[in-house]
């Protein structure tokens, strides 16, 4: 954190101090009572295990200048009616400070790969800045946008939201420069009732971007072309020649990625994206969109594609020495199950398809899941193995398709049985929700 004095802080939240406050700078503003030290801010957060109100004294003992709350207590204390609203404040009244290029990168699916693709390409040409792993949140963006330093020359922030207005506090934070729409799926349906809710909630970023700041979409997402009449500035992408970057003469080289042609304003350029899948090939045109809007060369973009290293959880390819794992148990929802369910069907041997639950698919849950298991099978996958309450319904639809298909009700039945249904030479994918933990499974096939 650059400087930045405690009457900033003061000023940007709104607080009323509980004390004479000293005009002193501030060494950072965190929401972890066990990063405090001298000179930090620590902000009173109630998270849904702990409450930050309860490390007010240990904050203050361990060198605290202020704590934010919304109680009185002894000590240097900044009372505020909402300490979440109060770090938003800060950490956007800080990033103030930075006249930066930023990037602000949201959608259904993809958008941690993306953030991570377009870090690659942009740090071809300038210091560039990111969210660290996946601080995308109500709390993870403010924590992001403190750690803002004067060295960096762009920034890419991922933001990530599942109800409604969300995303517009996340972008009065951000105040993007330039907006990347990855698609428009099925995530976080359950709260925001469809596909156009999930649109409504995604373009409340708009209204905080400067009138004539480009927005680049997925143009072969029908819901997302909806932006070119919201906007005047809008670059599609996608494999459609009707785009303005269309990606052509697509040459798979399995799991070790695709080589393609990027064609822009009658330039064609070939690249290189080092990780399987055609959606990946749509996430590097975003970021050869983006690099030639904000002037890096596309040689470097194509340099930076080719350099790309996919974020830990997502689709990571394991040689175990005794078969190919497709490790993607980060995230799920029927749009991400499907891309990943094609890139493992492009590896050698056996196909063997490993799918837990996918949460937050709402009312419709139960037709979701069972249009992922009719897909699998339609595929032609060898077996499917499928885990969970919620998966039972992938088993239904697998099985009325005829594909070979056993359900589990937990992982621990699912360990048991797998010593015996993977054989040398299969190439196994583990996909589900987050909180299916199917990471877990990923790392018992990988002692098979």
């Amino acid at each position: 954190m650059t400087e930045f004095a405690l009457k900033d802080v003061i000023s940007a939240c709104g607080g009323r101090p509980l004390f004479e406050a000293a005009d002193v700078q501030i060494k950072d503003v965190t929401i972890d009572s066990r990063r405090v030290s001298n000179g930090s801010v620590f902000v009173c957060i109630k998270g849904e295990r702990l409450d930050g109100h309860d490390f007010i004294e240990s904050a203050l003992k361990n060198g605290a200048a202020a704590v934010i709350s919304e109680k009185p207590a002894k000590g240097n204390i900044i009372l505020v009616d909402s300490a979440l609203d109060a770090f938003q404040s800060i950490a956007a009244a800080y990033a103030e400070q930075f006249d930066i290029p930023r990037i602000g990168v949201t959608g259904s699916v993809g958008k941690t790969t993306t953030k991570e693709l377009l870090y690659s390409v942009l740090s071809q040409k300038y210091r560039t800045f990111k969210n660290e792993a996946n601080l995308n949140s109500q709390t993870g963006v403010p924590i992001t946008l403190l750690k803002l330093a004067p060295e960096y020359e762009a920034a890419v922030i991922e933001m990530g939201m599942s109800k409604f207005g969300e995303m517009d506090r996340l972008a009065k934070m951000v105040r993007p420069t330039l907006a990347v729409y990855t698609n428009i799926g099925e995530s976080h349906i359950e709260f925001l009732g469809s596909k156009d809710g999930i649109f409504n909630a995604k373009t409340e970023m708009l209204k905080y971007l400067p009138e004539n700041a480009l927005v680049i979409i997925n143009g072969d997402d029908p819901i997302l072309a909806r932006i070119k009449a919201m906007r005047k500035n809008v670059v599609s992408c996608g494999f459609s020649e009707d785009n303005d970057f269309y990606a052509y003469d697509i040459s798979e080289r399995g799991f070790e990625g695709s080589e393609f042609t990027v064609s822009y304003k009658g330039k064609q350029t070939r690249a290189f994206m080092p990780a399987p899948g055609k959606y990946m090939i749509l996430n590097a045109l975003v970021c050869v969109a983006a690099a030639e809007a904000l002037g890096v060369e596309r040689e470097l973009a194509i340099k930076g594609i080719a350099s790309f290293i996919p974020p830990e959880g997502r689709m990571k390819i394991i040689n175990t020495g005794r078969l190919t794992l497709l490790s993607d148990a980060y995230n799920a929802n029927p749009t991400s199950v499907r891309a990943s369910i094609d890139t493992a069907l492009s590896g050698s041997g056996r196909k063997v398809l490993i799918l837990g639950d996918m949460y937050e698919l709402g009312e419709n849950s139960p037709e979701y899941h069972r249009s992922i298991g009719e897909y699998a099978a339609s595929k032609g996958a060898d077996i499917i193995l499928t885990v969970g309450e919620l998966a039972k319904d992938i088993y239904d639809g697998a099985k009325k398709c005829g594909a070979d298909v056993l359900w589990f009700a937990d992982t621990e039945d699912l360990h048991n049985a797998l010593p015996s249904l993977l054989s040398g030479g299969d190439t196994v994918l583990v996909k589900a929700s987050h909180g299916m933990h199917l990471e877990r499974t990923a790392e018992y096939i990988k002692g098979l």
